[in-house]
């Protein structure tokens, strides 16, 4: 009887020494022990979290062009609509009572950094965002004319 005993706990063993752990880690991450390795631009104890989604939202405060003029504005942030952009890809828009200005695709450096830079035959646009705190962004946009007259944009606020 105890060589049955014997027999079954050896079994048992081999059979929960063998059997592999199932990935509870999303968008693809890596399982390692009990933690997860996240791929770039995933966070979170299972690499739920995209970190685009940390700047999307609305942000109202000002936004002074070319230091001639400021104005009331909303920067919108939204999480960039092709997965295959995500976890990084955002879209910009800056709005204010007469027009909107939509500042192109971004890419998310960090939780708390974006930027992009767009080049046309008439314009070069080189924009960086950075949150300040958890509700506070600021933004910088230079325009380049191919004479090399750079105008910028800025804009500060708080999400609302």
């Amino acid at each position: 009887m105890r060589y049955l005993y014997l027999l079954t706990f050896t079994i048992l063993l081999t059979a929960s020494c063998n059997k592999k752990e199932e990935n509870k880690c999303l968008n693809g991450g890596v399982q390692e022990a009990d933690i997860c390795i996240c791929p770039w631009g995933y966070e979170g104890s299972i690499c739920e979290t995209a970190i685009s989604e940390y700047l999307t939202g609305t942000y109202q405060g000002q936004y002074n062009y070319k230091n001639i003029f400021s104005r009331d504005a909303q920067l919108v942030i939204q999480k960039h609509p092709n997965s295959d952009k995500a976890p990084t890809g955002i879209r910009t828009f800056l709005r204010d009572d007469t027009e909107d200005f939509y500042f192109n695709d971004a890419t998310v450096i960090s939780k708390t950094d974006f930027s992009f830079t767009h080049d046309t035959d008439t314009l070069t646009l080189n924009l960086y965002g950075k949150i300040i705190d958890n509700d506070s962004i600021n933004m910088v946009v230079i325009q380049t004319t191919p004479t090399g007259n750079n105008h910028t944009v800025t804009f500060s606020g708080r999400k609302i």
